[in-house]
């Protein structure tokens, strides 16, 4: 029978060159010889209210909203069940236009085409 994933823990948050992610780096609380029934296949990485699953580290969350402070954690997965959440790292996004908002003003602002 397995057993639940240890709990990883969040060593980097860090601000892309887009300013609506963030890359979320974690690992295995030192634990690097975990015995294989508790080894996770799958983290579920969680930043405010934005979640990307993965099936390891680093993970990049989109969608959020620029120059904003977000509260990430991540969980592992495997047969058995999750982990607790690890403790709450936060990243700040950089400010700017996200690529969405910056794509939707070129559209905007562009003549119609002509046929």
């Amino acid at each position: 029978m397995g057993a639940f994933p240890d709990v990883y823990t969040i060593t980097l948050v860090a601000a892309s060159d887009n300013s609506d992610e963030l890359i979320v780096t974690f690992s295995l609380n030192g634990n690097v010889g975990a015995a294989p029934e508790t080894q996770a296949t799958l983290f579920t990485v969680s930043c405010g209210n934005v979640t990307q699953t993965s099936n390891g580290s680093p993970v990049i969350l989109t969608g959020l909203s620029a120059g904003e402070d977000y509260t990430c954690t991540v969980v592992a997965s495997n047969a058995t069940g999750s982990s607790s959440a690890s403790t709450g790292v936060i990243g700040t996004t950089k400010s700017g236009l996200s690529r969405s908002s910056a794509l939707k003003i070129i559209l905007m602002l562009s003549p119609p085409v002509q046929n």
